[in-house]
């Protein structure tokens, strides 16, 4: 039972408290009504800055690491700063609550800034700021940390009563300072009607139209210009005494030119809008999906509701505090006509990014005219013109566009408040996947892996596969829409098997929608030659535009594609587009479509007929891409039933797919001139009363060819292999170092996770303030392809070898600080997801710690694996570094073999592999699970490596 009670001490401090007595973890969240809208025009960044330095130490807890605590303690916290807040939160397992909130609350109460702290977090964010730094951050504490400008919120398994008592006693010692809230002037841009050009990093097209509105937060039951978000497909900005209505429109690279006709188009759109008014049924729809939204959505980790809540009571009305973000049911048309009346060519600021704007601000006569600026703090090329008055005017008068409507009643909005909610799980296994548990909303996911031997065998399959996504997600762009207003989303995405489909959300209308999805799936007359083009385009520049992603992501990728078989470079993906049209990604997604298999999930709210339903459309959708096929080669199939099945398999396309499938690949023939046959012909000959099943079975498993083993690189023990990549556009440098382990199984997965948690705070301590290294300092366990790993990443300015040295320094500094065991460990694992076939692998590891920490992981486990795995002289030791520089001189080790992207299958020859399963073995697992009468099997059991 969870209840909930409003606050407000004498101090001015309001607090939520949330009573859970069944959470077993525990959070406090904080807001403060300042943010980066004070910081002093000579020092922008302060706010961020006092953020970041707050935890530094407190008059009552002076020694103590905060963070450390709380990662001792199984917790952990965050902070954020955004133009009106400051938000400081944490969770922890509840026991330590209590304890944990003490030493929260010193920092706000009695705080102690160490100046070598604050050089420190500025060291790492290079500010330029040298003078007096210590005396502007305490400033900034002293003058608007203030308890009136607090909002705090508590959950906790504890009673109400008790919650109150302990708020009471300890946010009272806040100070009030009185401080006012600051409101912001309604007209903060000194002049509109502008247009500014920006050179971004990426080679990118966007258009952004800025329109200047009042702020109209007091009216978020009504929420107007939401309402017009959902119309126009843009976002608001709010803030304390005004607001933004921002348009952002993507553009093809080079459509550079034609930017004002699409300014032209939207201010068409926006008189269409005008002149039909506001409609109350698009209003009731957004009032429904608001209404189900709250009350069915997703369970949250309790510190992100806690922060939501803290921010939410400088918002809205105390009754309406956790609706208030979501529900919108009052129907206010003057509102949106007064927004509407806002969205004006003379009240718009209009940017543009696009590295063509390079050409702009170097030439001579657009110098003179407007003079070209770079931006202090990122060196960002832009200049800024006034928008003619001619065409402000043409803008004004723009005349109805003929291909521009309101959108159609939505066919996937559920008008009913009450959804149903059936809470039976389906007991079904589409593959070998059973559901048990029940789900407590009416929303479901459907999980789909289309795979095939086609998609992924070499780069230029690869970019093929890719294209061929792009091509479905673009016919499905309007549809996808329309669906997301519904509540339902879909995800299409190429993966090493061949293509990735999710659905997510109310499972209601999830039957329609899916199959208007696997409509376009498999739909392969693509024939637009000029829509092609452009995806294309935005193809390549997406994978030219690779070097300026986060050095995090770009490190991760190298590693996969360094120790996965089936991985490929970006780069080597870019030389295959290169011969590749639109004909070639026609045939690609036939011979794709021809051999591939499917492997389900469904989970959720899905009553046994939807699931069956779902299944059949799964069928249904194949067999009619068959038949089409089979027209088109000229194919005459023979329906006759197979004898000695069961009824109601006669009655599924299952036996048609099978017979149209096997004509189909007979006709084809592969490369190599080898039949292709994905369902053995004996079965055909040797189906009798006597293996029913058996025959069954092996016709709704697909052949053993159908089934990738996805393998993994198995590196030399006491190895070390360096990876130099070369990054000119980043001005930094990223050093991921990796630690390979074993394949994953319960004790393996354990004792990496648990070496993890006992040592995670003291190295991050080490990188960040021993010897800061930079700003992003990262750990974490990779769990990839049923193998494991750990993972240090550090994105710094230092070469290479110091970041090498300190990384080994920091990892030999744990066995000097005692890995220590914690009571509470068991308890950690319990959110612990492997995604893998073992369904009860959670289980299985926390039963494993759970019996009294079972002797397979003990103290002395964790320092021989320490010993064995991670120490520079380990015995075990398998490290794999990959480091992205633009210095090529800082960039390298001359102790370490290095190689380059290029040279990664040189590389591999002297590595062995996790071959982890073996596909004969794996399909007769699948029988297997068909044929069982249950859901208790025992997962795929892992073969040994080979070497």
């Amino acid at each position: 039972m969870i209840l909930d009670w409003y606050i407000k001490l004498q101090n001015g401090v309001r607090i939520f408290l949330v009573s859970d007595l069944e959470t077993e973890m525990s959070a406090a969240a904080l807001d403060i009504k300042v943010g980066s809208f004070s910081d002093p025009a000579n020092l922008q960044g302060l706010s961020h800055l006092c953020e970041h330095v707050l935890f530094t130490g407190s008059e009552s807890f002076p020694k103590e690491s905060y963070s450390e605590y709380l990662d001792e303690k199984g917790g952990s916290s965050n902070a954020f700063t955004t133009s009106e807040h400051t938000n400081f939160y944490f969770e922890v397992p509840s026991e330590h609550f209590t304890e944990a909130l003490k030493r929260f609350i010193s920092y706000f109460e009695s705080p102690v800034f160490r100046e070598n702290a604050i050089n420190r977090e500025l060291d790492i964010i290079e500010s330029e700021h040298e003078k007096n730094r210590f005396n502007d951050v305490w400033r900034t504490n002293q003058s608007n940390y203030s308890a009136n400008l607090m909002t705090v919120c508590l959950i906790h398994s504890g009673s109400l009563d008790e919650m109150e008592e302990s708020a009471q006693s300890l946010f009272s010692v806040i100070v009030n300072k009185n401080i006012p809230e600051c409101i912001w002037p309604a007209k903060p841009f000194r002049a509109m009607k502008s247009k500014t050009y920006i050179v971004p990093v990426k080679d990118i097209l966007h258009l952004n139209m800025t329109f200047c509105l009042e702020d109209l937060s007091r009216f978020y039951s009504a929420s107007p210009e939401g309402i017009l978000a959902q119309l126009i497909a843009s976002h608001r900005c709010l803030a304390s005494g005004f607001a933004f209505f921002l348009i952002t429109v993507q553009l093809s690279p080079g459509n550079e030119s034609r930017v004002d006709e699409v300014i032209k188009i939207v201010f068409q759109y926006i008189k269409l809008l005008k002149e039909k008014g506001p409609q109350r049924w698009f209003f009731d729809e957004i009032k429904m999906l608001s209404i189900q939204q709250f009350e069915y959505k997703d369970m949250e980790k309790v510190q992100g509701y806690g922060s939501s809540i803290a921010t939410w009571l400088h918002l809205y009305d105390i009754k309406d505090i956790l609706c208030g973000d979501y529900i919108i049911n009052n129907w206010r048309p003057d509102l949106v006509d007064h927004v509407l009346s806002c969205l004006r060519p003379d009240n718009v600021r209009i940017t543009v990014l696009s590295k063509q704007n390079v050409f702009i601000t170097t030439q001579v006569f657009m110098v003179i005219t407007y003079p070209s600026h770079v931006e202090n703090h990122f060196g960002t090329d832009y200049h800024i013109e006034k928008i003619p008055e001619p065409v402000v005017n043409s803008w004004k008068t723009v005349p109805l566009h003929p291909d521009l409507t309101l959108p159609h009643k939505n066919e996937f909005i559920i008008m009913n408040e009450n959804l149903p909610s059936d809470l039976e799980r389906i007991r079904t296994r589409v593959w070998f996947l059973p559901s048990t548990s029940k789900y407590e909303v009416p929303n479901s996911y459907l999980f789909f892996k289309f795979s095939s031997m086609e998609s992924n065998s070499d780069a230029r399959k690869s970019a093929l596969n890719h294209l061929f996504v792009f091509l479905i997600r673009d016919a499905l762009v309007e549809f996808s829409y329309v669906g997301e207003l519904a509540g339902i989303f879909y995800v299409l995405k190429a993966s090493k098997w061949g293509l990735e489909l999710i659905i997510k959300g109310y499972s209601e209308k999830q039957p329609l929608y899916l199959i208007s999805v696997l409509k376009e799936i498999y739909n392969t007359t693509f024939s637009d030659e000029n829509r092609f083009k452009e995806i294309f385009d935005a193809h390549v520049k997406c994978l030219e535009n690779s070097e300026a992603e986060s050095l995090k992501i770009q490190s991760k990728h190298f590693l996969g594609a360094i120790l996965c078989q089936q991985t490929f470079d970006r780069s080597d993906r870019l030389k295959a587009l290169k011969s590749i049209s639109l004909s070639d990604v026609r045939h690609f997604a036939l011979d794709f479509l021809d051999k591939h298999s499917l492997e389900a999930f469904f989970y959720g709210n899905l009553t046994l007929e939807t699931a069956n339903s779902m299944l059949n459309s799964l069928f249904e959708a194949k067999l009619n891409y068959l038949k089409m096929r089979a027209e088109g080669l000229g194919l005459n199939i023979d329906e006759t039933p197979l004898p000695h099945l069961e009824e109601w398999f006669l009655k599924d396309p299952v036996q048609k797919i099978v017979l149209y499938e096997n004509a189909i690949c007979k006709r084809r023939s592969a490369p190599n001139g080898v039949k292709y046959n994905p369902v053995d012909e004996g079965l055909y000959k040797n189906a009798n009363n006597n293996n029913e099943s058996s025959t069954l079975a092996s016709l709704l498993v697909s052949s053993p060819i159908i089934f990738q083993s996805i393998e993994e690189y198995k590196l030399p023990r006491q190895s070390q292999n360096l990876c130099l990549v070369s990054n000119e556009i980043q001005s930094s440098s990223c050093v991921l170092f990796y630690l390979q382990y074993e394949i994953i199984s319960p004790l393996n997965s354990n004792i990496i996770h648990l070496f993890h948690h006992l040592t995670r705070a003291k190295l991050l301590s080490y990188l960040k303030h021993v010897v800061p290294l930079g700003y992003v300092v990262h750990c974490d366990i990779r769990s990839v392809n049923r193998t494991l790993g750990y993972r240090v990443l550090i994105e710094s300015q230092y070469p290479l070898h110091f970041i090498y040295d300190t990384i080994n320094q920091g990892l030999e500094s744990l066995e000097k600080n005692r890995i220590r065991m914690q009571d509470e460990a068991p308890a950690l694992w319990k959110e612990i997801m492997e995604q893998t076939y073992d369904f009860r692998r959670n289980e299985k590891e926390i039963d494993l710690l759970e019996e009294e920490l079972d002797p397979k992981v003990t103290l002395e486990t964790i320092k021989g694996f320490y010993k064995d795995w991670i120490s520079l002289n380990g015995s075990e030791r398998r490290c794999l570094i990959v480091s992205i520089g633009p210095d090529p001189i800082l960039n390298q080790m001359d102790f370490i073999p290095s190689f380059r992207l290029h040279q990664i299958p040189f590389v591999r020859r002297d590595w062995s592999i996790f071959q982890l399963l073996d596909p004969n073995y794996l399909q007769e697992w699948f029988k297997m699970v068909f044929n069982s009468q249950d859901n208790e099997y025992e997962p795929p059991k892992m073969i040994q490596p080979t070497t």
